[in-house]
């Protein structure tokens, strides 16, 4: 029987290649083992041309350009509707405040995105030529064969706390940490848009950053108008929870400065329209309300009772004779006893009613 790590009789022990051997004992610098062997070394970026590249992957390199690493699956939503002619594709950028293009006529699906795709990227030439994405996009060169890279995790650059791509510069008290920022944002922003909020509405993203410490950005995408595309930076922290609540501080404090949004903050309530006749809160002061149907039905029974009594006792008296008849007296009232007939009576009152 033959156990795992038992050597093959006429054949040479398994070894592993020798770039991937360490060496015995404690390994002092893993930081230079791991950059030294080829097979772990980091994933390299290739540029790429961004005028080859299809319309679909244009439009998705300039939202991950210009939203930074805020960008998620969501934010680019194609939605395909069948003619007779054809396909036409509406594509709707989430992530830049909700904005759509709608493509020409095509005839598939497929080549509708694309067409919906390439007039957005039509619309945002300027800003595409501005981000640089005309000279190139950074890629990650794809491997043909060997082993599996182990991910390594690159810490991201220290960025300036504020609004990614302005100027505007953030007040120092608006950076303080206070550990009730994320829920005052989040009633700011319910308010604003008169809802309630979504996980989707409000996105964090916490990084590593050069030097040590987290940095967290934020994109608000309920906010109506640009406002649903700009990405929040915060101050660098060494807990994570400290960061998003630098960065929800820093997203509050903007909101507050613009005169739109805290209009829609301080409008008041939508008032509940009621139907006619029912104002309730004692706007009626004590008025009966009009009947229903239950009601006037239960009247009308009323109203009827004594009729129907009257033609049930028409009917007993007719059938069985009067001392059969039994009416409902009122309380307090006594009820008299039917007569005693003797059997002779009895059998002579039938058949008067016979010859009668």
């Amino acid at each position: 029987m033959m156990f795992p790590g038992m050597a093959v009789p006429g054949r040479p022990a398994a070894s592993r290649p020798a770039a991937s051997a360490l060496p015995v004992g404690r390994i002092d610098n893993a930081a230079a083992v791991l950059v030294s062997r080829p097979e772990w070394a980091p994933p390299r970026l290739e540029t790429k041309d961004f005028a080859s590249m299809d319309s679909k992957s244009q439009l998705m390199h300039f939202c991950q350009k210009k939203l930074g690493s805020i960008f998620k699956g969501g934010d680019i939503v194609y939605t395909n509707n069948k003619f007779p002619m054809g396909f036409q594709s509406i594509v709707k950028l989430v992530c830049l405040g909700g904005q759509e293009f709608a493509g020409e006529l095509k005839p598939s699906a497929t080549e509708a995105e694309q067409a919906a795709a390439q007039q957005a990227v039509e619309s945002f030439k300027a800003e595409i030529s501005a981000l640089g994405l005309d000279r190139g996009v950074e890629v990650t060169r794809k491997r043909k064969g060997g082993p599996m890279e182990p991910s390594v995790k690159i810490k991201k650059q220290k960025l300036p706390p504020g609004i990614l791509g302005e100027t505007a510069v953030v007040p120092p008290e608006a950076t303080a940490i206070v550990q009730t920022s994320k829920m005052e944002l989040n009633t700011h922003c319910s308010k604003i848009v008169r809802r309630v909020m979504e996980k989707t509405d409000v996105t964090y993203e916490t990084d590593d950053v050069e030097g040590g410490g987290y940095q967290s950005k934020l994109r608000l995408s309920c906010l109506p108008d640009s406002w649903g595309s700009k990405v929040f930076v915060g101050e660098v922290n060494v807990k994570k929870g400290d960061a998003e609540q630098s960065v929800a501080a820093v997203a509050l404090a903007a909101i507050r400065t613009d005169v739109s949004l805290m209009s829609k903050f301080a409008a008041p309530p939508k008032q509940k329209v009621r139907p006619p006749g029912m104002k309730g809160k004692g706007g009626g002061k004590g008025k009966v309300p009009p009947p229903n149907a239950n009601m006037l039905q239960l009247q009308a029974s009323a109203f009827m009772a004594p009729q129907m009594q009257a033609r049930t006792d028409a009917f007993h008296k007719a059938a069985f004779g009067e001392a059969t008849v039994r009416r409902k007296l009122r309380p307090g009232h006594l009820r008299q006893k039917p007569p005693v007939l003797t059997w002779a009576e009895a059998k002579g009152r039938r058949q008067m009613q016979k010859v009668g």
